[in-house]
């Protein structure tokens, strides 16, 4: 069958061939990952089982609509850990989120956990300078080298709707723009 997918946070994908089935992609996802262990571990390497999950994305149609399918967890990817011991990888659901380069995602595209995160640490950083009196260079300084780029570096691994960047923009405009002596009306 295709349509299936493994993805981890370290880049490993396996994509299936035209009319592979499931287990025959699962088994060659195995392999695979067994042969990248092997190749770090004679480089001095290792793999650290606790900060890698892994994915099934497996598409189901109904009615011409697409929906990712729920994970199988009666199958586990196993790998050795830097001690040599086999162990589980840990399976999660496509729409659930991981923290990965600082930065939250998930394998269905869903960036309302990274949105909501910058919404708050936006808010948090106005209830900060709140309570400061700042000079308005000094606040048009603060805002480009603290919360600004705590906003953009996320922003280049994300794919935010026009709505959910009006959200951010809108909290980022309402702890910042007074602050910079800017009238907001």
């Amino acid at each position: 069958m295709a349509g299936y997918s493994f993805v981890d946070n370290t880049d490993f994908i396996e994509t299936a061939l035209p009319n592979e089935t499931w287990m025959s992609l699962f088994e060659r996802a195995q392999n695979g990952l067994q042969l990248w262990e092997t190749l770090l571990r004679t480089t001095g390497g290792a793999i650290e089982p606790t900060k890698i999950h892994w994915v099934r994305i497996s598409h189901k149609w109904k009615n011409r609509k697409s929906s990712l399918e729920k994970a199988n967890r009666d199958k586990h990817l196993k790998v050795r850990d830097p001690n040599g011991h086999t162990t589980h990888l840990q399976q999660i659901e496509a729409a659930e989120s991981k923290r990965t380069l600082g930065v939250w995602q998930s394998a269905c595209g869903d960036e309302t956990t990274q949105k909501d995160l910058l919404i708050q640490k936006i808010e948090a950083w106005g209830d900060k300078t709140s309570t400061k009196s700042l000079q308005k260079y000094e606040a048009r300084t603060a805002i480009k080298q603290t919360i600004g780029r705590t906003i953009w570096y996320p922003l280049a691994a994300m794919a935010l709707s026009k709505s959910e960047c009006t959200e951010v923009q809108k909290v980022m405009k309402k702890e910042t723009i007074g602050k910079m002596g800017v009238v907001r009306t």
